[in-house]
């Protein structure tokens, strides 16, 4: 016996009737007109929204929003800025002020300046005071030892030393006592230093002691003006060895010398001319050198004759002064 498969086919979707549509809309309209769906009228919906529109200072960040702009407010504001003016200014009251803050304003600066002033008193008494212990510390240490170099070079290196504990160093040949005593009162500060073994060193020269030292700085000026008393001295020492050396014939010769021996070894020279020693005058081969030796010399030509010229050497004396100035051999140009 065979059994047939039955196939159960989707049966298709029913459209609804007529009559039904009509019963569904009439149920919805029912439920639209119940009494818990009350159209809002407008003052209550303007109430709504005027709820809804107002910020809550307990409310978020987020949930704050603008409050709007009432045209009240708006006319209010433009009224503002129409009726608003810039005050005159008033020469007579405005000036009178102004002229009081900066009258107190100079008397600040007036007060700073004295105060300052007081300061730098102060310091310069301390300095005075601390400068004069120096020589008294110098005078009682190495003036029993003059004379003895073995006892102020131990006094010397000892005084070094000292100054090395506290990080102080340097010394050179031309480092007195004095340079290391600044160090120690001055610390790191190496121009004050200076300046201050300059000061104790020309103290020392004219005399002074501890004790008379403040006063001497008085009849001075004070330290400034003996420091500058000092530099300018210096200054016309060093101008006055510069403009020696400027005149020196025998450095002025070396350092044409030196010039001269630079050209040759960067083969500035070149050559001119080649003359056999017989076609020349006696007077002008006695001029050369013989040998290895070099002699500069420097011709000029006056008229019909040539002028020759030498610089001083140590070894050779300069050329006798002819009838005019200028010191050399001269030579006719004809022979």
């Amino acid at each position: 016996m065979q059994l047939q498969a039955r196939t159960h086919r989707k049966s298709p979707r029913r459209r609804p009737l007529p009559f039904e549509v009509r019963a569904l809309h009439s149920a919805i309209q029912a439920r639209l007109n119940k009494s818990d769906v009350i159209p809002k009228t407008d003052t209550a919906h303007a109430g709504t929204l005027q709820k809804e529109m107002s910020v809550d200072a307990t409310s978020s960040h987020d949930e704050q929003q603008s409050e709007p702009v009432t045209p009240q407010a708006a006319q209010a504001a433009e009224c503002s800025t129409a009726n608003y003016t810039r005050t005159p200014f008033d020469e007579k009251s405005v000036l009178p002020l102004f002229r009081n803050e900066l009258n107190s304003l100079f008397a600040v600066g007036q007060a700073l300046k004295q105060l300052e002033n007081e300061c730098h008193g102060k310091v310069q008494e301390k300095a005075i005071a601390s400068l004069a212990e120096i020589l008294g510390i110098r005078q009682r240490y190495f003036n029993p030892v003059e004379g003895a170099p073995e006892a102020t070079s131990v006094l010397l290196d000892d005084l070094y030393q000292q100054c090395k504990n506290h990080n102080l160093k340097g010394r050179t040949k031309r480092t007195t006592e004095f340079h290391l005593f600044s160090r120690l009162l001055r610390g790191s500060d190496r121009k004050q230093a200076s300046a201050d073994a300059k000061i104790l060193i020309r103290a020392h020269n004219a005399g002074q002691t501890a004790q008379t030292f403040a006063a001497w700085v008085a009849k001075q000026g004070s330290l400034s003006s003996i420091l500058k008393g000092i530099t300018d001295h210096e200054q016309a020492e060093q101008k006055e060895k510069r403009e020696q050396s400027k005149n020196d014939k025998t450095k002025c010769a070396k350092r044409v010398e030196s010039a001269v021996v630079a050209a040759a070894q960067a083969e500035a020279w070149s050559h001119l001319a080649t003359y056999a020693v017989e076609d020349m005058p006696d007077d002008l081969v006695r001029m050369f050198p013989t040998g290895k030796t070099t002699r500069i010399v420097v011709t000029k030509k006056y008229g019909d004759q040539l002028h020759f010229y030498v610089l001083p050497y140590a070894d050779a004396q300069a050329p006798a002064k002819d009838s005019g100035e200028d010191s050399g051999v001269t030579a006719n140009s004809n022979s």
